[in-house]
């Protein structure tokens, strides 16, 4: 893994070739999108953010190029890997000048909100546009309709909840590449500073201000936006079960129900460790201010 690191850091060609091959792949595969956005956050943060910016533009022109000569599964024309890129390089700006992904979260956030209102808006009806996606992106997939999800009234959430895929693959990049530089460059800095994880007070009332301006353009707004900001609280409340399983001395095996219940009932899990999250404003669950020991 060490070996990898510096590949992609020593060298701008070689972080581009990394995030190109990745990008380029993540068209048929999602998760190396999340690879590909990594390398380029990894870049920016072990350099500077103009570097990270220069990989980033570089590989996502090439990807494009390349793309053009690969035929795509309908409704699968851009490669995953380029709707992370912008949330992902500004998110480690944010993280590279400040040292917290807490701010960081925040940014991704925002980057979120704008879509999901940009979509509103644009399309005019968020609900039939995405409806009309999934009868595209689900025709070549053999007994796939979009039944299920009128059925659930997912549907009329949709626009929030690939809004909210967005923030936690790219949270997920974000992460990656911390987890790697504190890896190679800071051993035992990602997990501190994930432990510290928290959303500033002031953005719960910017919050509140969003929610009421949503209200006024479009009630299915106000739906995205929840989830979005649910999407948000609940990093914030998994920072809150991880500082203090360590603080008590527990196993990282106790965490292992928190991940399970997360992908079988994500909803649920979402919504429950977002409310961790909002009370932490309040209650503070990390009463001691220093980090836990590593171990």
């Amino acid at each position: 893994m060490r070996f990898l690191i510096q590949y992609v850091v020593n060298n701008r060609h070689q972080a581009i070739l990394v995030m190109t091959v990745f990008g380029a792949v993540s068209i048929f595969f999602v998760p190396f999108g999340v690879i590909s956005a990594a390398v380029g956050a990894l870049v920016t943060l072990r350099k500077n953010p103009q570097e990270g910016l220069l990989v980033f533009v570089f590989s996502a022109i090439i990807i494009m190029i390349v793309q053009s000569f690969i035929i795509p599964r309908p409704g699968m024309e851009v490669p995953i890997a380029l709707f992370l890129y912008i949330p992902v390089w500004l998110s480690a700006r944010a993280l590279y000048r400040l040292a917290s992904q807490g701010d960081s979260l925040v940014v991704i956030t925002t980057c979120c909100v704008l879509l999901a209102m940009s979509i509103q808006l644009f399309t005019g009806d968020a609900v039939s546009w995405w409806g009309q996606w999934l009868e595209l992106a689900t025709h070549s997939i053999q007994g796939a309709t979009i039944e299920g999800f009128e059925e659930d009234g997912s549907l009329y959430i949709i626009n929030g909840l690939v809004a909210v895929m967005l923030g936690v693959t790219s949270m997920m990049a974000l992460l990656l590449a911390r987890y790697l530089q504190s890896y190679q460059y800071n051993p035992g800095g990602f997990q501190s500073e994930f432990y510290n994880l928290s959303i500033p007070r002031s953005v719960f009332m910017a919050a509140i201000v969003i929610l009421s301006i949503g209200y006024m353009i479009s009630e299915l707004l106000i739906y995205d936006l929840l989830v979005i900001l649910t999407m948000m609280y609940a990093f914030q409340g998994l920072a809150i079960f991880h500082f203090n399983i360590a603080k008590k001395g527990y196993s990282h095996g106790f965490l292992v129900p928190v991940y399970l219940l997360l992908m079988i009932y994500p909803q649920h899990m979402f919504t429950g460790l977002a409310m961790l999250g909002v009370f932490d404003i309040i209650m503070n669950f990390r009463q001691v201010s220093k980090v836990p020991p590593r171990r």
